[in-house]
């Protein structure tokens, strides 16, 4: 029988073999980058047209400079301001979100806690932490700070981006790591907080004893090791969320919302750093005593049933530091309220809008 080498055959074969492999991948690549690219271009929306200006809605690309995080020295975050529906009253609410969502856990004009506190304050405002939603993510192995200061310069160039928030004292509101946020920033700027409010506050939780989160804190072993098992955690929380009767509910839509940014490079990179240089857990760096010394009107809403941030210890140790802070339960509630449960969040928090508006020195 004869034999056949892949000498014997001719030279055109193989180069035409190689010829269609190599437009197969080059097209797979062009509809990979179309698709990644439409994906980036919704969620990065660059400015209002001249409809959502008439609706009061106001987009901002809010440029923060002086970081490590990027090549250039500096990257950009997403804002929106909605009007609201009290525009003599002067007030200003500002929603700052969690960990690993983004600003879409809190609505738009039609849904979610945006929608119900536009009917009480004159502005609306939410945001994108860095590496999150539409906000710019981390350059590949420029991931290095993520640290307090970072966050409360991230915040305080959102107020100053608007006017509205730039002219006078806000209302800050943070959920879950949001809250700790919001609380950091009111310590070190009570001239700018008119108001706090804190749903499902982290910060006041012990750091886990379990091997697996002191296996995340040793360099690089920790990152891989994070980039591996937190992906698939963070998605199986995410499509488990059960749905809300509240008219007003976001997690309805949280999968499709969460899965259109989270692989976006940058994404991980961003809550691992986060996790190594932000005080997530029960610190002093939270400064919560600082704002229970400044006297800041403060509320919280908790669901009696949180099985992130437990309910029991974090209010105890809240009263403790914060003692002018009223508590509101939401009994049967998880640690997913801001998004299942916006209308009894808002009911709670509403009282917060009702101070005297006070211009920002």
């Amino acid at each position: 029988m004869a034999s056949f080498s892949i000498n014997d055959m001719p030279l055109g074969i193989p180069i035409t073999i190689f010829g269609a492999l190599f437009s197969v991948l080059v097209h797979t690549m062009v509809i990979w980058v179309g698709v990644h690219e439409q994906f980036r271009k919704k969620a990065e929306a660059v400015a209002p047209d001249s409809d959502d200006a008439k609706r009061g809605f106001r987009h901002r690309r809010v440029v923060v400079k002086g970081t490590g995080n990027t090549r250039r020295g500096e990257f950009a975050v997403s804002a929106n301001l909605y009007a609201g529906q009290q525009p003599s009253r002067g007030e200003v609410v500002v929603f700052c979100h969690g960990f690993n969502t983004a600003s879409f856990v809190f609505g738009d004009r039609s849904k979610g806690l945006v929608s119900l506190a536009r009917a009480d304050a004159s502005a609306v405002i939410t945001y994108d932490h860095h590496g999150r939603g539409a906000s710019d993510h981390p350059d590949p192995g420029y991931a290095a700070r993520f640290d307090t200061g970072e966050y409360l310069q991230v915040l305080t160039a959102v107020l100053d981006a608007f006017p509205e928030s730039r002219q006078r004292k806000v209302v800050l509101v943070g959920y879950s790591f949001g809250g700790a946020i919001v609380t950091a920033f009111a310590a070190a700027n009570p001239n700018r907080v008119q108001a706090l409010g804190l749903i499902a506050p982290a910060g006041l939780m012990d750091e886990p004893a379990d091997i697996s989160y002191k296996l995340s804190k040793i360099p690089i072993l920790g990152a891989y090791g994070f980039r591996l098992v937190y992906p698939a955690m963070a998605g199986h929380e995410v499509k488990s969320t059960p749905r809300s009767d509240d008219p007003a509910a976001t997690t309805n839509t949280l999968a499709v919302d969460w899965y259109r940014y989270a692989n976006l490079k940058g994404y991980y990179p961003a809550l691992y750093a986060t996790l190594q240089n932000f005080p997530v857990f029960y610190h002093k760096q939270n400064k919560f005593e600082d704002v229970g010394n400044s006297k800041i009107s403060t509320t919280c809403v908790w669901g009696t049933d949180d099985e992130v941030l437990s309910y029991t210890l974090g209010v105890g140790r809240l009263k403790l530091h914060v003692p002018q802070a009223k508590v509101v339960a939401l009994h049967g509630a998880k640690h997913d309220i801001a998004g299942s449960r916006p209308t009894d969040c808002w009911n709670a928090l509403r009282g917060l809008v009702a101070c005297q508006c006070v211009e920002a020195p």
